[in-house]
């Protein structure tokens, strides 16, 4: 996919080639040229019959002209087929839409660990393990004395991000892909999942093919309709056609170096298939719900502190106030939403501070402007 595609190209090995001929249409190829060269062979066909009239006198009007028709038409046939999606080049140029490329990000490893990452990020309340797994990514990818040390310490494909809607699982995930460097890819089962015949296959082919000294974050939001249960998907051959395909692209063998590390996202865990959770695949799962009041205090205490506010008023404890005042099952979207909306009462007013009304609708009253 020349000039659209986010995967550099990779030199494939001789059976990954063969393989990928079987699904880039060359039969489709192979037949539109046939049809091509018949169209020529009939228009020649039919100027021979012409020249032969003019020459010999021949009655042969009726069959050349029949046969530069024929000829034409099997000509434009042949072309129409040659570039359609169903050719070589079709199918990958129309695998992934174009707006797939703006999806490729390169990042330098963050200098800080990962608790105090994500807290410059406004990102609390994380699993202790979570960090503890970045760190270990981040330290034996950058730093060549861990792999020296420990020759024989291997990761498995990456991490699995659960929980409920609106929990952040995303935006955790762009966030991993900034700490540990190297180049992110965020993509959509949509951008995956094809219509064409092997199209699919093919994507998730090229998705894991990393070259030789790169390192990638590949974030798969809601990755379960990509690699649905086996055993529940039974009735759809093609969902276990395509995670089939997954779990022969993605091993099941922990990596000493691995060149990617996958981050899934899903709120229905359950719909993913038992052989991608086991341990070499995404084995390491971390739930990610909603935060809890010492999380909203510490958020709202990051997102103050970027503001302008008024010395008029009393701001001690204020994040503690706002975080008690939080409704329940609330995501660190509402805390953004409660600051923004502070704001906008602030440029509605033609003010340049804000002031602890702006985070309530009216006065006394105890809800938050959310």
């Amino acid at each position: 996919m020349e000039g659209l595609s986010i995967f550099p190209k990779a030199h494939p090995s001789k059976d990954e080639s063969s393989r990928k001929g079987s699904l880039s249409g060359k039969p489709v190829c192979s037949l539109s040229k046939s049809v091509i060269c018949a169209g020529v062979v009939l228009v020649i066909v039919g100027i021979v019959c012409h020249i032969l009239k003019t020459t010999h006198g021949m009655n042969l009007t009726s069959i050349g002209g029949a046969a530069i028709t024929a000829g034409l038409v099997f000509f434009i046939t042949g072309v129409i087929a040659y570039y359609s999606p169903l050719s070589s080049s079709g199918l990958i140029k129309s695998r992934l839409p174009p707006s797939s490329a703006k999806k490729l990000t390169s990042f330098s490893p963050s200098p800080l660990p990962a608790k105090e990452f994500f807290t410059s990020k406004g990102i609390f309340g994380l699993p202790q393990g979570l960090l503890d797994e970045l760190d270990i990514w981040k330290k034996y990818r950058t730093d060549c004395r861990f792999s020296t040390i420990y020759p024989n310490f291997s990761f498995g494909a990456g991490i699995l991000l659960h929980g409920p809607t609106g929990t952040g699982k995303t935006t955790i995930a762009q966030a991993i892909g900034e700490f540990l460097g190297g180049k992110y890819v965020g993509i959509a089962c949509g951008d995956l999942l094809s219509t064409l015949h092997g199209g699919t296959e093919q994507a998730i082919t090229e998705l894991f093919t990393v070259p030789e000294g790169e390192f990638r974050v590949i974030m798969i939001d809601e990755i379960e309709a990509l690699i649905p249960d086996r055993v529940a998907g039974m009735f759809n051959p093609l969902a276990q056609k395509h995670t089939s395909h997954f779990l022969a692209t993605v091993p099941g063998t922990r990596q000493p170096k691995p060149r990617y590390m996958l981050v899934g996202t899903t709120n229905m865990m359950n719909a993913i298939d038992s052989a991608v959770l086991r341990e070499g695949r995404l084995g390491a799962q971390f739930e990610i719900s909603f935060p809890e009041t010492n999380a909203y205090t510490l958020m709202f205490q990051h997102h103050l502190s970027q503001l302008n506010l008024s010395r008029e008023d009393d701001w001690e404890d204020f994040a503690e106030l706002l975080a008690n005042r939080m409704p329940y099952r609330s995501s660190g979207a509402s805390v953004i939403a409660c600051v923004n909306n502070a704001q906008r009462q602030c440029i509605l007013e033609n003010r340049v501070t804000v002031q602890r009304k702006d985070f309530f609708p009216n006065e006394g009253n105890r809800d938050l402007r959310l």
